[in-house]
């Protein structure tokens, strides 16, 4: 577990360009901005991750706009996540399962039971079948093990957002 953590923070450091260091911690404007109207909508998308380097690596280092999707927040714990969830709607929602506050699992959970409408998407270290089978019984749209690349996460909202479309059309 310790070295698959080690493993990630070096994958995260190493894909965070150079000057996207220095805007670490700082907020990024472009991912922060309300939605344009265009002729698709943008799909609004909150991270809930308590570490720090990947959460900063999810929303700086991949291109979220070319996705048509925007991070509307990005929460450290799990009780800032479903603050943020009740009051900002988001499409997706991509959580670690442990947070400080409250797990991941039960972030969502209170959600669901706020009748609030969202893809959860876990990005997680733990493999263990119990968390996979809580995961399961909340609906998890998928559960993915870190470290994870930009291409499986893109893959991943990419269906998603399909998902959303359909449902929206039906």
């Amino acid at each position: 577990l310790i070295q698959c953590r080690e493993a990630h923070r070096a994958f995260v450091r190493k894909r965070i360009r150079h000057d996207d260091r220095q805007r670490i911690g700082q907020r990024n404007d472009r991912a922060h901005k309300p939605a344009r109207h265009s002729e698709q909508t943008m799909i609004r998308i909150l991270i809930a991750e308590d570490e720090e380097i990947i959460r900063s690596g999810l929303l700086y280092t991949i291109d979220w706009l070319s996705m048509n999707a925007v991070v509307v927040a990005s929460a450290a714990t799990g009780t800032e996540g479903l603050e943020k969830i009740k009051s900002l709607r988001p499409d997706i929602v991509i959580t670690d399962i442990k947070i400080p506050g409250m797990s991941g699992l039960d972030m969502i959970a209170g959600a669901q039971k706020e009748k609030i409408d969202f893809i959860p998407i876990v990005l997680t270290s733990y493999s263990d079948f119990n968390y996979a089978k809580n995961a399961i019984a909340l609906r998890v749209f998928d559960y993915l093990l870190k470290p994870v690349d930009e291409e499986k996460i893109k893959e991943v909202v990419s269906r998603a957002k399909a998902e959303l479309t359909k449902k929206r059309s039906a």
